[in-house]
C-alpha cells in the first residue's frame, strides 16, 4: 500500500479545464488511521444520463464502505454530507489534511473505463482515476463551491495494482482547483473563495473521472470492480 501525498451540476457538463490531474507519491507512515463508520452516511453518486441519483454505500467487515462501479462510466462520487461529521469532516476545516485511505478489487481482466472516453469532446489522455472532493453551500461563490484536489490522485488500475493507497492533502489553496480549473491560488479572488469554502464544508469525499474531466463517472469493461473506502479523516 502506497501514500499520495500534498503538503500536510447535476449535468455533465463540457467543462475541460477543471479536469487535468497529475499523481505524486510517498511512502504509507503514521498513525493507523480510523475506519469509515456508518454506510448510510456515505453515498454512491451514479449518472444515469444527464441526471444522478444517489445510493447508500455498502458497509465492510471491520468498517469501511464499498460499492460495485458499473460497466458503463457512471459512478461518479463516494460522498458523506451527514450531520454526524460536522465539525470531523464538515464546517471549518481549513488548513486541516484530507487523508482517504482507499483500495479496489477486481476480477481478472477487468478495464477501467471513464465518460466519453475516445471521444473528442473529451481529448485528454488521462485515465479513469480517483481524487479528493469537496463542496460548500454558497451560491456568491459560482462554481468555487466545488473544489478537486489537483495534482493528487491516482488512476483506477494503479489503485489495483498497489493493492490500495492513501490520498493525502491539506486543504491549502495550492492543492485545490474549482469547477473550472482554477488553482485557488491563482488570484485573491479565488483565495478567498477556497478559504469561504473550506471554512464551511457541507459535503466531502471522493470523486471519479478520466480525461480531461474530475467528476462525470468511472466504470469498468469488462469484468467487475469493488472500491473500497478504508478510513476517511480530516486532521490538523
Amino acid at each position: 500500500m502506497t501514500s499520495i501525498s500534498a503538503g500536510q451540476s447535476a449535468l455533465r457538463c463540457s467543462i475541460t479545464l477543471a479536469c487535468i490531474g497529475l499523481i505524486t507519491s510517498g511512502a504509507l507512515g503514521g498513525p493507523k488511521p480510523k475506519p469509515v463508520s456508518g454506510a448510510a452516511r456515505w453515498a454512491v453518486s451514479t449518472y444515469e444520463g444527464h441526471d444522478r441519483y444517489h445510493t447508500r454505500s455498502t458497509p465492510l467487515p471491520g468498517g469501511g464502505v464499498s460499492f460495485e462501479f458499473l460497466e458503463t462510466p457512471d459512478r461518479a462520487e463516494l460522498v458523506t454530507s451527514h450531520p454526524s461529521y460536522r465539525k470531523v469532516l464538515l464546517g471549518n476545516q481549513l488548513g486541516k489534511t484530507l487523508s482517504a485511505t482507499i483500495a479496489i478489487t477486481a476480477m481478472p481482466g477487468t478495464v477501467f473505463n471513464y465518460y466519453k472516453q475516445g471521444n473528442p469532446e473529451n481529448p485528454c489522455p488521462r485515465e479513469a482515476n480517483v481524487r479528493l472532493y469537496f463542496e460548500t453551500k454558497n451560491d456568491a461563490l459560482g462554481e468555487s463551491q466545488y473544489w478537486w484536489s489537483n495534482p493528487v490522485s491516482i488512476d483506477l488500475a494503479d489503485l489495483l495494482s498497489t493493492g490500495g493507497t492513501t490520498l493525502n492533502v491539506t486543504l491549502s489553496p495550492e492543492f485545490w482547483s474549482d469547477r473550472v480549473g482554477s488553482f485557488g491560488h491563482s488570484d485573491a479572488a479565488h483565495e478567498a473563495a477556497f478559504i469561504a469554502a473550506a471554512s464551511n464544508i457541507t459535503l466531502t469525499g471522493l470523486s471519479f473521472g478520466g480525461g480531461c474531466w474530475f467528476a462525470f463517472g468511472a466504470g469498468t469493461n469488462p469484468g467487475g470492480a469493488t472500491f473500497q473506502l478504508l478510513s476517511f479523516t480530516s486532521t490538523e
